[in-house]
């Protein structure tokens, strides 16, 4: 009888602590959608990328017109004369290879750029509704992942004590 009013006690005090934490979840992706930087993010982003896709087509489009251009001529040509144009359309290819790579990677760039002022006011945005509402843990569902835990809730401090570690 003593070990079940002990159990009892336990579980009665167990869902009271249970009730006094609140655990919450949000789709991120969901509340970058319903910002306007997003939106603006989203809109010179775009506008970025058409300036380099225009320009990736200029590129394109004068080396298909000196392809074709050497195509038509090349019989005529001298061996000098060939292997040199050969040689400029070569250059323009990889230049254009090149244009395509550097493009991507400065794409992401300017994406990080214009997108993490977004993603501070977002989790900011998590951290004080949560705060305001005495949630204690906030879970993205878009990610999987934690949205929001107080700094308090870290213990990488005591990990770090426990190896002896500073």
């Amino acid at each position: 009888m003593k070990k079940i009013i002990i159990f009892l006690l336990i579980c009665a005090s167990s869902g009271a602590f249970a009730q006094q934490l609140k655990f919450g979840y949000i789709n991120t992706m969901e509340v970058l959608g319903l910002l306007p930087e997003s939106r603006q993010a989203d809109s010179l982003l775009m506008a970025y990328q058409r300036d380099v896709q225009a320009q990736y087509n200029q590129y394109v489009q004068e080396y298909s017109t000196k392809r074709q251009d050497f195509e038509r001529v090349k019989d005529s040509l001298n061996q000098f004369v060939a292997s040199t144009r050969l040689a400029d359309l070569q250059s323009l290819e990889k230049r254009i290879q090149e244009f395509e790579s550097g493009s991507n990677e400065m794409l992401q760039q300017r994406r990080e750029e214009l997108l993490q002022p977004v993603l501070i006011r977002a989790q900011n945005l998590i951290k004080e509704v949560a705060e305001e509402n005495g949630y204690r843990m906030i879970f993205d569902s878009s990610t999987g992942s934690l949205a929001y835990a107080p700094e308090g809730d870290n213990i990488m401090g005591l990990v770090r004590k426990k190896l002896g570690l500073k």
